[in-house]
This record gives structure tokens, sequence and C-alpha cells, in this order.
């Protein structure tokens, strides 16, 4: 008993005299790290595009009554970053889509006369891609190619309008397309022929380069069904290789 007695009292004190060793800086910026990490709250979801998918909810029962919804949204002003500009963008293309179901063609370039604040305020690349994009859903709609024509003139004069040299040069080379199409074969080569001139003047030769090679072909195609493919021998002033 009393070497048990002994023993366990030794033991009792050589447990006493063990230390912990101190916790390194790095396990204790790790801890620190980790219990920061726990307690901070998630991210705030985006108002915008909470907006959006609300919208996107009731265009599937009540297409109408989300056509002012997508509307505040692209007219927001709060909101010029790159994810506030994607939620606008998207916003823009559902309302496009609305009116084309519903026909409501005339109210198309109604919509991009009022985002006109937002497109002043993006880059006139961005606002050129969403242009097109609205008038490439137009065009998606059965019997539309009348509208497709009248909205790409209306686009040229706001273009005209607004200073956009570049984005009117798109658009109108999409009527040219638009007007052959229709079997308009000497308003689109006159159009072309306008457009030619312009082009050559750029400075940005490979932009040039690509623009007066997709024109070229164009006007190919419109002269090979425009007086027997007359005219555009006339025009490139070979009428060998090219036939």
């Amino acid at each position: 008993v009393v070497v048990a007695s002994t023993s366990k009292s030794a033991l009792s004190e050589a447990t006493s005299r063990v230390t912990m060793p101190p916790a390194s800086e790095e396990t204790t910026a790790m801890d620190v790290e980790a219990t920061t990490t726990a307690v901070t709250p998630e991210a705030a979801a985006d108002p915008l595009r909470e907006a959006l998918e609300a919208a996107d909810q009731v265009a599937a029962l009540t297409p109408d009554a989300a056509a002012d919804a997508y509307m505040a949204i692209v007219t927001a002003e709060e909101r010029d970053d790159d994810a506030g500009v994607k939620v606008k963008e998207e916003a823009l293309y559902q309302l496009t889509r609305i009116l084309v179901k519903q026909r409501q063609f005339e109210s198309v370039m109604g919509l991009l006369q009022n985002a006109n604040v937002f497109f002043e305020r993006i880059a006139k690349a961005k606002t050129a891609k969403i242009v097109r994009t609205v008038i490439e859903i137009v065009s998606a709609a059965e019997g539309a190619l009348e509208v497709q024509i009248s909205l790409c003139r209306q686009v040229v004069a706001w273009c005209t309008e607004q200073k956009r040299s570049f984005l009117r040069q798109r658009i109108q080379s999409k009527l040219a397309a638009l007007l052959f199409k229709a079997g308009e074969y000497q308003p689109a080569m006159a159009l072309i022929e306008k457009l030619l001139k312009e082009l050559k003047k750029l400075d940005d030769k490979q932009v040039r380069f690509w623009c007066l090679l997709r024109l070229v072909l164009l006007v190919l195609v419109v002269g090979c069904c425009w007086c027997g493919g007359t005219a555009a021998r006339a025009w490139c002033g070979c009428g060998c290789w090219c036939w």
C-alpha cells in the first residue's frame, strides 16, 4: 500500500510538472483565420440579379407584367459594374423576346432608345453587340423581313444621331444583306458602294480588310442575282476570275 501510494504521489507530481509547448505564431494565425472564416456571414445576394430572376418568374405567367420589371432593371442607374451590366443585358434581351413574341416590333426601337442612357455608360463595342443581338432576336420571328429592314433603318438613323459610326456601318452591312434577301438588289448595291468608300478610309488596316472582304463577298452575291451578274462584273472590273 505504501509503495502504491508513493507511486501515485510521484505520478501526480510528474504530471504537474509537464507543461504544454507554446503555440507557434503560424498555428495561432491559422486558428484565428479559421475562427474568422467561420463567423464571417455569407456574401450578400445581388439585388439586381434577384430582380431579374423575379421578373423571369413573372414573365413565365404574365409577360406584360414583366415588361416594366425588365425595363426598370435596364434603366437602373446605380449599377455600372460588370455584373450589373451583364444583368441589364440579359433583361434587355428578355424584354426584346417578349415584344417579338407579341409581335410588337415597333416597340423594339423604342426599347433601344429608352436604353440609350445605359448605352452611354458602357463600352461602344458592348453597345454594338447588344444592338446586333436585338436585331438577331427580331430576325428569328417568322415573316419579319420588312420589320428587320425598317428596324435597321431606324437604328442607322439613331447611330448617325449618336455619332456611333462603327455600329452604323455594321448595321448598314446587315441592312444591305436584308435588302438583297428582299429582292431589292439596286438599293443593296448602292448601300454597299457607299460603305466601301467609307471603309477604305479606316486607319485600322485589319478591321478595314475584314469589313471590305465581307462587303465584296456580299456584293458578288447581290450582283449574281441582279441582272444575272452583269452588275457585279461591271462593279468589280474583272468579269473573269470571280465568275
